[in-house]
């Protein structure tokens, strides 16, 4: 019982029942709180399931040069959408 109340804890946002609340309030997790560099492996892997394992075998200054040129693309397409 106690394996399946840590994984509904854990990964209560898939069942529906994510608890961001405290009795004192917003406990101000965020996601990147919560998944750290999941985040930049699941962007690189384009959110597909099946890349995840290759894109963990790249070289972490690979992916590190990967999301900052992708990150300076973005910013440049924002300022360029301003003017």
């Amino acid at each position: 019982m106690q394996y399946r109340e840590k994984i509904y804890r854990e990964y209560g946002i898939i069942f529906g029942e994510e608890d961001l609340e405290t009795e004192e309030g917003s406990i101000g997790v965020t996601i990147a709180d919560k998944y750290g560099w999941y985040i930049m492996i699941h962007k690189i892997a384009e959110g597909d399931f099946l890349k995840i394992d290759k894109v963990t075998k790249e070289p972490i200054t690979a992916a590190l040069n990967w999301m900052s040129y992708t990150k300076e693309i973005e910013l440049e397409q924002q300022r360029n959408n301003k003017s």
